[in-house]
């Protein structure tokens, strides 16, 4: 048996000194800087082992081996996992220092990250604190260190760095996990009491509700939810929209995620943008007049005996457009559908073999199952709407095969019902104070590049742009759209504004001032608006006033945690989580009043989510509305206590980055704002002397094509799987411009934007 008493790892006359004081007779010192040879060194015996080894500025691992066994140095903290169930010491030798101290500490608040380099170039940290995103935390450099801080609430955290564009696990951290891509991402668990460990530790028990252990320290802290729903100006083809995603969402998502304020005492704010909310008048008028809205229904309420090769193919290759293991797999019917399709060896389906793989009734199953997969669980059984109406669904699913042309006709009405319902609860809501309802200009556009796209260049420097783009009318023309609609629909003007993908600069704050109250975009902008360095809590949970304008920023952990972190959780554990971060934003916060605003889409996370995400839903609300340690609000609300700060300047971006890179400069997006620049200026050629009513329909073309969501699927960073179909859309616009005002087509408007 060994006992350990002391182990240093330090220089001397420029080497770096190894020595141990052990009760063994002989001992070798070995490591990578020895190619890890069992007869390594031999350490000379003198009060304690020592030696003295030359080495050049690096990282290197080393053991001990002592009477034969390997060891490593129990009194250097620094390890890394040696690959057989044990760990390597390590050491990073500098000129004149040797570091042996863990890379990943906690101070102040701040969970602070070290990267060692001598060749990187840039460094940048990603991991389930920031989304993953690869470019949002670039770490300083200082020397051969990288730098990074962060706030980062209690819990397991898992990360990488990008160096020099390429992901790696932190070599300095012997916990790590695999990644899912046959690699490992690095661990660490920050405790409560600011201790990290490098292992995964819960730090409250998962499968109780965490709120009865957090206790009121101070007084409560303010908080809310922007749930942003949108849907773009989808293209009509024959007087069916081309897309089904409106009513689709319609059915699973923006009544029920609106209707939580009814089932708990919660208040919150649904952004209903002015494109869904037309989309949603007329989807709702269609079916009203027994119409199928959009090409998906129409080919659902084809007989399954009279469809067409070309209807099939279409079946088959669109008609599993759902999450598979939440929305499709958890149906036995479906499922088995879904492995009756037909796959080429490059992954693709085989149309032909697929669809001689479906029978009559195997297509028109696929019919029903599609749209039936799609409902919110709620409606699997008998569900009384705001309006009185009652939508029943359990037969159909009890049923689950061998359905009838009888049974779409349920399905057609069941979602009329549920369309038809969904503004009157939002109205409902709104008039008894649970909920506010905000909205954002008109087709979504970056609102910001609309008024003077050279914009970007503050945020974006040394991006390659498009030739300016400036028509502030258009930006106006927006808001006043947007405002004209919502008022139309709600009977009052709206108090605020999530702009297009919270996408703001100070142009934005000069044509809004008046007409609304409030913004919201994310707490990047508000870092970069104050140039400072890193954020403290209390600036991000601080509203701010801008030239009479007020605005929110967005707290990007949390928001971001619940749309992609929970998800891979179960509802109490994730449910947990968030209160859990919330409460611990809460406890260390100074004296004040604070408003902690979260915001995030409102519709395309819950497919991920177990049964559409309901038990984290429930789980979160009814603790939330227990807590005595903060209060729910909405934005308004908060306003009426006039507790600001003042802000002079305002930084132009977006979300995401706090930049436009998502919509501008790359050469895809930068083509399209050359279209668009073309046909903006040829309209106002074209509109002279022309019929005031085609060229009104030819502008609003214009201002659809303006819309963000075209820009968003150009280009690289993102894809959409159906790329081809939003260019196709964009381009669509354009021509409309022409189409309406009965002038000829630029032939660049048929080539796809590549």
């Amino acid at each position: 048996m060994l006992f350990f008493i002391l182990s240093t790892v330090t220089l001397q006359d420029g080497k770096v000194r190894f020595i141990l004081k052990t009760e063994g007779e002989n001992v070798i010192l070995t490591g990578d800087f020895l190619n890890w040879s069992q007869s390594g060194i031999k350490m000379e015996k003198k009060e304690f082992f020592e030696c003295l080894v030359d080495l050049k500025p690096g990282i290197y691992k080393y053991k001990f081996i002592v009477d034969g066994k390997w060891i490593y140095d129990p009194d250097n903290p620094l390890k890394v996992d040696d690959g057989y169930g044990g760990y390597n010491s390590v050491f990073i030798l500098l000129e004149k220092d040797i570091i042996t101290k863990p890379m990943i500490s906690y101070k102040d608040g701040l969970v602070n990250f070290m990267f060692y380099s001598k060749d990187a170039k840039s460094v940048y940290l990603a991991g389930d604190f920031n989304n993953w995103d690869k470019t949002s935390c670039e770490m300083k450099k200082n020397g051969d260190f990288f730098f990074a801080s962060l706030i980062i609430n209690p819990g397991t955290h898992y990360y990488k760095f990008i160096v020099d564009g390429k992901w790696i696990e932190d070599p300095l951290n012997p916990s790590k996990v695999d990644d899912g891509y046959g690699g490992y991402n690095s661990v660490f668990t920050l405790l409560d009491d600011g201790k990290i460990v490098f292992t995964k530790e819960e730090i409250f028990d998962k499968d109780k509700p965490v709120i009865d252990k957090l206790k009121k320290v101070r007084e409560p802290v303010y908080f809310t939810i922007i749930w942003h729903q949108h849907q773009p100006f989808y293209s009509k083809k024959d007087g069916l929209y081309t897309l089904p995603w409106v009513r689709l969402h319609g059915i699973k998502d923006y009544y029920d995620m609106a209707y939580y304020a009814f089932k708990y005492n919660v208040k919150f704010v649904v952004n209903l943008s002015t494109s869904l909310l037309l989309q949603i008048e007329d989807i709702s008028k269609m079916m009203n007049e027994g119409k199928n809205p959009d090409t998906y229904l129409e080919i659902t309420m084809k007989n399954a005996g009279k469809l067409t090769q070309k209807d099939k193919e279409f079946l088959i290759l669109n008609f599993f457009s759902a999450n598979w293991d939440n929305m499709i797999k958890i149906h036995r019917r479906y499922k088995e559908l879904l492995e009756k399709r037909v796959y080429n060896s490059d992954g693709s389906v085989n149309i032909e073999k697929s669809i001689k793989n479906f029978s009559n009734q195997d297509f028109l199953d696929l019919q029903v199952w599609f749209n039936l997969a799609w409902f919110d669980p709620d409606f699997r059984k008998e569900y009384k709407l705001i309006t009185g109406d009652v939508v029943n669904l359990e037969k159909l699913f009890n049923k689950e095969r061998n359905f009838s042309e009888e049974d779409k006709k349920i399905i057609f009405d069941a979602q009329r019902k549920i369309i038809n319902a969904i503004i009157p609860l939002h109205r409902k809501l709104m008039e008894e104070g649970r909920i506010e309802v905000s909205t954002t200009p008109y087709s979504h556009p970056i609102l910001p590049l609309i008024y003077d796209s050279d914009v970007a260049k503050i945020c974006m420097k040394g991006a390659k742009l498009p030739s300016r783009f400036s028509f502030p009318d258009d930006a106006e023309n927006h808001i006043k759209l947007a405002i004209e609609n919502y008022e139309r629909i709600f009977g009052r003007k709206p108090s605020g504004f999530w702009p297009g993908e919270g996408s703001v600069s100070m142009d934005v704050v000069k044509i809004l001032k008046g007409k609304i109250k409030w913004i919201a975009t994310d707490e990047g902008i508000l870092q970069n608006s104050l140039n400072l360095q890193r954020l403290k809590k209390e600036d991000i949970f601080s509203m701010y006033d801008i030239n009479g304008l007020k605005i929110v920023f967005r707290l990007r952990e949390l928001s971001d945690a619940i749309g992609f972190k929970y998800q891979k959780m179960e509802g109490l554990e994730g449910a947990n989580h968030l209160i859990y971060s919330l409460y611990n934003y809460y406890k260390n916060l100074q004296d004040g009043t604070y408003l902690i605003v979260l915001i995030l889409d409102g519709e395309n996370a819950w497919e991920w989510f177990k049964n559409d995400g309901k038990e984290f839903f429930d789980a979160f609300y009814s603790q939330l509305e227990n807590a005595e340690w903060i209060k729910t609000i909405t934005i308004s609300e908060y306003i009426d206590k006039g507790i600001y700060r003042n802000l002079d300047y305002l930084w132009p971006g977006s979300w995401i980055n706090a930049d436009f890179n998502i919509w501008i400069g790359e050469s895809q997006e930068n083509t399209a704002w050359e279209y668009l620049k073309r046909v903006r200026m040829d309209f106002e050629k074209m509109k002279e002397g022309k019929d005031n009513k085609k060229v009104e329909n030819a502008y609003e073309n214009l201002l659809k094509a303006e819309g963000s969501d075209w820009f968003w699927w150009y280009g690289d960073d993102q894809n959409s799987m159906m790329d081809e179909m939003f260019d196709r859309t964009f381009r669509d616009y354009l021509k409309n411009v022409y189409i309406e005002i009965g002038e000829k087509i630029p032939e660049f408007l048929n080539y796809e934007i590549k």
